[in-house]
């Protein structure tokens, strides 16, 4: 029962890597009905049924909060996803976007990454990302594709 609780622990920890709010569901919910199931059940059966069970919980509800991020950023700034959807170079105003729209900075960094984004910021553009409520982690980001 003990290496279920540290399992758990080590589960709800691994978080904050997840990139979507759908993996980040499915693990908490893993972890979280992992833990229940092997309370309730006393055994690694109940835990895996938990687990199972709570992963796709879990999951479903942060597909809907992924959605949700979608239908923001539609609202807010078509384009932008247009971009996403068709994997094209993002702008400094898409990575504003998608920040006001509230989206993840490790979704927001894995778009620049996976759209192959190159940022060449001036101090006047990092000075309007910042003021534009973009995380340093994201400018950061930006900064290094520009890099060589």
């Amino acid at each position: 029962m003990k290496n279920l609780y540290i399992f758990s622990l080590l589960v709800i920890t691994s978080l904050t890597g997840c990139a979507t709010k759908t993996q980040t569901g499915a693990l908490t919910g893993a972890g979280v009905g992992a833990l229940a199931g092997g309370l309730i059940g006393g055994n690694a059966a109940g835990a895996l049924i938990g687990g199972a069970v709570g992963a796709a919980g879990g999951a479903l509800i942060g597909y809907a909060l992924d959605q949700q991020d979608r239908d923001n950023l539609q609202q807010q700034s078509p384009q932008t996803l247009n971009r996403i959807d068709h994997g094209q170079e993002l702008s400094v105003n898409d990575i504003k976007a998608m920040s006001k729209a509230g989206i993840k900075d490790e979704v927001i960094i894995s778009q620049i990454h996976s759209t192959h984004s190159i940022f060449h910021l001036s101090a006047d553009q990092i000075i309007d990302l910042k003021d534009s409520g973009v995380s340093q982690n994201v400018i950061d980001a930006m900064i290094q594709t520009g890099n060589p």
